[in-house]
């Protein structure tokens, strides 16, 4: 009895620590995604940019995450998570090193595609492996665990490297992370691995994920459906958290940059919270299409009082980017509703197609953003002649993040209720 109470926990200690590898590749590329907007004006001096070209270059790392999402989850569901990761890592790494070293912006930016391309698999890659040793049930709180180590991410990418910059340059937090990268494909290298009794061999990998699988996933509205609600609710981290809050906070609110990096990532701490509460809330019972909609419409009345509210004190300005993160958690429903509306052998592709469109969308925004910033431009410019952003251009850019917003609500009504999209996925079976 004994002894198998310690084969127990032993086998339960390696699949947390397999897990943990895993999840420090997800930290490690969300601290590579967020870098940037703590370092707005340092790289815009750099390059000699604009907010629009700047958007450009921060979310081009975005769009070949996007694009190579499906890509990236056919790779995992063939191959195996840890060749998709060790890959990956790789990438993540060279890519930082690179952008660290180069002041050619056109060089940047291939090296912010080459990071973005690294980082494509890390949330699919962090899910499957979880499931691979948890079980298939414990889904949807995966899920919600996956984007809790995202958030601590997010934070050690912004409030760290807020304070790193007062010691050092932009390129020399790059350099920094590269090396940290190494390290972290090092950990991978040697311990992450797949359990071998439910693992597939390479044939049965190859044989289960065809274009069939996609074709059939393009096909299923709950896919769609959910996507398009997960997009409108990650718009609000994409744009402000990830990018364009610290900004805004010191333009708006007269903070040091330190400052308000502490301020945005509350973002990220009500995110790592409702992350785990709504998943694990969820699976007592509770709709997820109910969350989703809650979620969504608290995040329109939150985010339209941080960005057009007068004389908030800093204590509600905390609550409302506390609440837009708890609530920007209800995007795990949407990961698991569509996954449940397929087989279970393509759920890494499933979970790649909705990262895409999620992703995709996020960075398109971002580049909106600056691109609505830039055509309300008021003509302020600064001693470098660069261009000066005020509180008018910024609320001109909010207005079309709620705008998405409001039509992600509206397309979230029409999302199958869990029962529904269970039946709905017998169709393949």
């Amino acid at each position: 009895m004994t002894h198998e109470r310690i084969t127990v926990t032993s086998s339960l200690f390696k699949a947390y620590f397999i897990c943990f590898c895993a999840a420090l590749f997800y930290i490690y590329q969300f601290v590579l995604r967020v870098a940037p907007s703590v370092m707005v004006d340092e790289i815009m001096l750099t390059f000699h940019l604009d907010a629009a070209s700047f958007a450009f270059l921060s979310a081009s790392a975005m769009y070949t995450y996007s694009l190579m999402q499906i890509p990236a989850g056919i790779f995992a569901d063939k191959y195996g998570v840890r060749a998709c990761v060790l890959l990956s890592l790789f990438f993540c790494s060279i890519g930082a090193l690179c952008f660290s070293l180069i002041d050619n912006y056109w060089l940047a930016l291939l090296s912010r595609m080459l990071i973005g391309a690294g980082s494509a698999c890390a949330f699919l890659c962090m899910t499957k492996i979880a499931i691979n040793w948890f079980g298939i049930r414990w889904q949807a709180r995966i899920f919600g665990i996956a984007m809790t180590a995202g958030t601590i991410g997010a934070l050690n990418g912004s409030i760290p490297i807020a304070y790193l910059l007062e010691t050092t340059t932009w390129s020399g937090v790059f350099m920094i992370l590269s090396v940290i990268g190494m390290m972290i494909w090092g950990l991978n290298y040697f311990f992450l691995k797949e359990k071998q009794e439910i693992s597939m061999t390479l044939t049965e990998r190859k044989s289960s994920i065809s274009f069939q699988s996609i074709k059939l996933i393009l096909q299923k509205p709950a896919c769609w459906l959910n996507a398009i609600a997960a997009l409108g609710i990650y718009a609000c981290v994409s744009v402000v958290a990830d990018l364009w809050g610290v900004s805004f906070c010191m333009q708006a609110f007269e903070l040091s940059r330190p400052k308000a990096a502490e301020l945005t990532s509350l973002i990220y701490v009500g995110l790592c919270v409702g992350s785990l509460v709504i998943p694990f809330i969820c699976d007592y019972g509770l709709g997820r299409k109910k969350f989703i909609l809650a979620g969504l419409f608290i995040i329109i009345c939150c985010l339209a009082q941080f960005a057009f509210g007068e004389n908030l004190s800093i204590f509600s300005i905390s609550i409302l980017l506390i609440m837009i993160g708890f609530f920007a958690g209800t995007e795990m429903l949407c990961f698991t509703n569509a996954c449940e509306a397929v087989l279970p052998s393509i759920a890494g592709t499933t979970t790649g197609f909705v990262n895409c469109i999620v992703m995709l969308g996020g960075s398109l925004l971002q580049n909106f953003f600056g691109l609505v910033m830039n055509y309300s431009w008021q003509g302020k410019v600064d001693t470098y002649n660069e261009p000066i952003y005020g509180m008018h251009e910024y609320r001109s850019g909010f207005l079309l993040i709620i705008s998405c917003l409001i039509i992600s609500l509206i397309v979230a009504t029409l999302i199958p209720s869990s029962h529904q999209a269970q039946k709905l996925s017998g169709e393949f079976k």
